[in-house]
């Protein structure tokens, strides 16, 4: 089973897999650095023992839990980089803060800080259709 962790809990996941494990009479194996709520290109395998039906039922909750790629979309929006600084806002609280209210990444491209000649506009934005969608809204 492959699963992109997106849920805003801590501990690696073991308090949510461990109430699966309970709830479900099932054992649950994931990687120990897995961080719930961190973005990563790579899906982590997360591996479901016990009888069929209680491995559908564990399946089921962590999958409504946890945000599968299928279900993410990738928005790239020009704005000028010099609004980057005021969107991002003092120590990132603004963009921190349309992060955690829309449930997205939003990437400012990296080479603006050293390379005084070619600014880039591109800002990504990654996440369900209708948090990008309310991302983009409030960057605009």
């Amino acid at each position: 089973m492959l699963l992109a962790a997106s849920e805003g809990r801590v501990n690696g996941g073991e308090d949510f897999f461990q109430k699966v494990m309970d709830e479900t009479q099932t054992q649950i194996a994931w990687p120990s650095k897995l961080k719930i709520g961190a973005k990563s290109k790579k899906d982590p395998h997360i591996k479901v023992c016990g009888k069929r039906d209680n491995v559908r039922e564990a399946k089921d909750r962590i999958m409504s839990v946890l945000d599968t790629k299928s279900n993410r979309v990738t928005l790239k929006m020009d704005v000028s980089h010099t609004e980057h600084s005021h969107v991002i806002g003092k120590g990132g609280n603004n963009i921190k803060r349309v992060m955690e209210e829309t449930g997205c990444h939003i990437h400012f491209p990296d080479s603006n800080r050293n390379n005084q000649a070619e600014k880039s506009n591109q800002v990504s934005i990654a996440g369900q259709p209708g948090g990008v969608e309310a991302a983009r809204v409030k960057i605009r």
